[in-house]
């Protein structure tokens, strides 16, 4: 019997760009009367945001439904967008970090239901991003109320099928399209300095979160290969202006036809996320 197992990074609920359940993007609320353009223009921009970000939630619904039944699933953060508190909150659904960690509660438990329900297990992600006032972790809110969660940390080391799974949201990023594997290499040569050390478990996948691009690295004469994970957040904020650099949204999963049995990869591109530039004629 086939063995089936998902990763998920960077939702980011919170943030209209980020995958939260259509409930959560609601028009705001309109008062009657005259409104300045600035007014005016600010509830456009934010009735658009909302849309788009509907949109998105529905393409990832319809994505889902094909996937098999999931075993296992890794989340690998970050669960929530944060309070953006240098930013004063621009472009947030709310700065409300406990109803934030409510939107990702319900879009996580919705994914994992329709995929059957695996064992879940999580890990902490950026600290801008999920830690809430007072040094609360916005992450541990949310994994302790998810369905079948078997345990979370900062970084973690999970046996299953027969192989050995490091989960880790940071991971180095690199500006170039050549240079974008050579952090994950990196992670996988400190994981064999570090089994030879006794400081890690020998791992034979290294998944990341953090970069917002899907890459994937291995030495195919051992047993180690890693992935930084795609995200499911759409392009906007600073990411908007970055065309000149990878963006990949939708999810990594994989096969194992047995127990200790080589793993067969498979995408979930969300297409809605893929989207050229307006091309202008003069």
């Amino acid at each position: 019997m086939s063995i089936w197992t998902l990763a998920i990074a960077d939702n980011h609920a919170g943030s209209p760009y980020g995958l939260s359940k259509p409930c959560y993007l609601h028009r705001p609320f309109k008062k009657e009367g005259v409104y300045k353009d600035w007014t005016a223009t600010k509830l456009y921009l934010h009735n658009r945001l909302r849309q788009q970000g509907m949109d998105f939630a529905n393409a990832i619904k319809k994505a889902i439904k094909d996937l098999p039944k999931i075993d296992y699933c890794y989340i690998v953060s970050d669960t929530v967008e944060g309070s953006k508190d240098k930013e004063g909150g621009a472009e947030l659904l709310t700065t409300d970090m406990s109803k934030q960690e409510d939107m990702a509660v319900d879009v996580l438990d919705d994914i994992l239901t329709e995929v059957g329900r695996p064992k879940v297990w999580g890990v902490r992600g950026t600290r801008f991003h999920v830690t809430a006032k007072g040094g609360r972790e916005s992450d541990d809110g949310v994994y302790d109320r998810l369905p079948n969660m078997q345990g979370y940390d900062d970084v973690m080391f999970v046996e299953n099928a027969g192989l050995i799974w490091k989960l880790q949201h940071f991971v180095g990023r690199s500006s170039t399209f050549q240079g974008k594997q050579t952090h994950v290499v990196k992670q996988l040569i400190q994981n064999t300095l570090g089994v030879a050390m006794e400081k890690e478990h020998d791992a034979d996948v290294l998944l990341f979160g953090h970069v917002h691009y899907c890459v994937g690295a291995s030495f195919p004469m051992s047993h180690k290969r890693g992935y930084t994970l795609p995200c499911l957040k759409l392009r906007g904020e600073s990411y908007g202006r970055q065309y000149n650099d990878f963006y990949d949204v939708g999810l990594l999963f994989w096969k194992q036809d047995k127990e200790g049995a080589p793993l067969q990869e498979y995408s979930v591109k969300v297409k809605i996320a893929y989207t050229k530039p307006r091309l202008w004629k003069g």
